[in-house]
């Protein structure tokens, strides 16, 4: 195990790292070209991010199976392992890294053709609006609000006021909303509102990997894309995730589009995968996209007019 994580935090993690500032740093250029040819200063830059649901095929239907094809294929005749834990944990690492660029590559690919004039707004929204509610929305309050109700009900109050609110200058008023809604939750916390009090010795377990890891890239000790023996069996899977991640890229600039910022599709598509090439390239075990955030929320909030 102790191989296992320092692949993905010695390597994977400084992959993802630099995808995620490629991206944002490309993203950031087409919000400045934008606001240059319309000559204002009220556009959005579109949001760039890891892709979540991918996350967890990359992981549960990629590294898993792969793991364990390994572990049963490297045998001796008395049944024992013959493969050592750093082959392994790099042939896992590597063949999620395969898949994850052989994804972008698929991403890059969708950008041939607007299959938007096809569909119907609400068809098109649908999916980003589903992963942002089931899972960016009630994963969280199931894992932690619900563990903390106390301390999680006047912050989520708050929320839904701040989120609900109908008028552009209030919207604007609150923008700093999540800062007040912090030192709310902070507040409850310290008057021990809470039924489960962990102390400092609790929170320093917690983030024990920054001991371990920081400061500590591997991220060429080996190849990333140096394994690819099993990639053939994965391909079934990987694009549907890569066609989930360019369908989410329309959506998303589609709806930046209806908030007034009209950015290139097919420029956004190929930077989509391109990043997600690049961290693969780097390390990266998780594809990118745009991110499954509110974009539209975002767009009325700073591009309103």
């Amino acid at each position: 195990m102790v191989a296992f994580q320092d692949r993905i935090w010695k390597r994977s993690c400084p992959g993802i790292a630099v995808a995620l500032c490629f991206g944002n740093l490309w993203y950031s250029w087409m919000a400045m070209k934008l606001a240059g040819h319309e000559k204002r200063t009220d556009v959005t830059a579109l949001p760039y991010g890891i892709n979540t649901p991918a996350g967890f095929v990359s992981a549960w239907n990629v590294m898993l199976p792969i793991a364990g094809s390994l572990l049963n294929t490297n045998r001796n005749a008395d049944g024992q392992v013959t493969i050592s834990a750093d082959d392994w944990a790099d042939k896992c690492w590597q063949s999620a890294c395969a898949v994850t660029f052989l994804g972008g590559i698929f991403e890059i690919l969708g950008a041939a053709y607007d299959v938007r004039p096809h569909f119907a707004k609400a068809a098109l929204y649908s999916p980003v609006v589903a992963v942002g509610f089931v899972w960016l929305a009630m994963v969280p309050v199931a894992e932690h609000w619900a563990k903390e109700p106390i301390i999680g009900m006047l912050p989520m109050m708050m929320v839904f006021t701040f989120f609900f609110a109908r008028t552009y200058k209030f919207k604007a008023a609150v923008a700093g909303g999540g800062f007040f809604i912090a030192i709310v939750g902070l507040i409850l916390k310290w008057v021990k509102a809470g039924k489960y009090l962990g102390g400092q010795e609790f929170m320093k377990d917690q983030v024990a990997a920054a001991d371990d890891y920081a400061f500590k890239n591997e991220m060429f000790a080996a190849f990333p894309l140096g394994y690819w023996d099993d990639v053939d069996k994965f391909v079934a899977v990987v694009f549907p995730v890569a066609l989930q991640s360019f369908i989410e890229t329309m959506e998303n600039v589609e709806a930046a589009s209806a908030n007034g910022d009209d950015y290139n599709l097919r420029e956004a598509m190929i930077v989509d995968g391109a990043g997600t090439c690049l961290g693969a390239f780097c390390g990266a075990v998780l594809p990118t996209t745009r991110s499954e955030e509110h974009t539209s929320e975002l767009q009325s909030l700073a591009g309103s007019r």
